[in-house]
């Protein structure tokens, strides 16, 4: 189980972190690989061209969206169980990499139903040849879309294909 706290508490804090380790939690490998915080971190598409939103983005991010265009992947929208079933296979794999436990199929299939089949959500894919290399899914509510999960496969990393699916999901979202 996940627990954040709120405020949030920055992990060398730790005066601020004791009651919370003596109280029994611990952070998994993925917690201590990545920061997270309680700010929402956002960014404004309206009004804005492409390279404007990128220019925000650090040089080297940039260099990998730029780069990810290049590397022959194809972007599809999972419409199908079997989109979600590749999908959901790619993000069990990620939890395993990072040492956390993914969410049950369940729940992502429950979202698929309820969000992307009614074009609240989508399931996008980067693929190369027959590949699925990588996924994510973007929630959608009125002008504001919101990563929820995703992953990559590991092997295909060079072709940065976060990246591309980033961009996708940024060029999807301006358009609505």
């Amino acid at each position: 189980i996940y627990a954040q706290t709120w405020p949030h508490v920055d992990r060398t804090d730790l005066a601020a972190l004791e009651k919370y380790v003596a109280a029994g939690y611990v952070g998994p490998q993925l917690f201590r690989a990545h920061s997270f915080s309680s700010t929402f971190l956002g960014i404004r598409l309206e009004g804005r061209n492409e390279e404007e939103i990128l220019g925000g983005f650090r040089q080297e991010t940039r260099y990998h969206v730029r780069k990810s265009e290049k590397m022959g992947l194809a972007l599809r929208f999972g419409r199908t169980k079997e989109d979600l079933k590749q999908s959901y296979d790619l993000l069990q794999a990620n939890a395993r990499y990072h040492g956390f436990q993914p969410r049950p199929y369940s729940n992502l299939e429950m979202a698929f139903e309820r969000l992307v089949l009614k074009d609240r959500a989508f399931l996008i894919q980067a693929w190369k040849d027959d590949a699925l290399v990588g996924t994510m899914v973007l929630l959608l509510a009125g002008r504001t879309a919101t990563y929820w999960n995703g992953a990559i496969d590991r092997r295909f990393s060079g072709l940065y294909p976060s990246e591309f699916m980033h961009l996708h999901a940024l060029r999807h979202a301006k358009e609505r």
